[in-house]
């Protein structure tokens, strides 16, 4: 793949992907055809400052995909463990969304 689209993808991309798997991501992106460029191009990906906002109000869990454990948590912020639960997930939000971003990117690049 040409390098000035890889950089173009990592600039548009990079802050939505942990840090630690960038060198790997951009390994990937080399290797990659360009008709599966494409279609990663074509997936967008999870916003981390969305995925706070969401947060605040117990919903992160259900716009990373995990509709059980949304609406659970929803459900408990009535109780001390909900509070709990919520104030982690508030410290953890970005990292979750930046690994949920990588498994999809991961998902995309695993039958290259």
């Amino acid at each position: 793949m040409d390098k000035s689209k890889v950089e173009m993808f990592l600039m548009m991309n990079g802050k939505n992907l942990p840090v630690e798997k960038l060198l790997l991501v951009k390994e990937s992106l080399e290797k990659m055809d360009d008709d599966k460029f494409m279609i990663l191009q074509s997936i967008s990906f999870k916003d981390n400052t969305t995925a706070i906002i969401l947060g605040v109000i117990s919903f992160d869990r259900i716009y990373l995909g995990q509709v059980g454990l949304g609406l659970l948590k929803a459900f408990l912020m009535f109780f001390v463990v909900g509070v709990i639960w919520w104030l982690i997930d508030l410290f953890s939000i970005t990292k979750r969304t930046k690994d949920y971003n990588y498994l999809r990117f991961s998902e995309i690049t695993a039958y290259n």
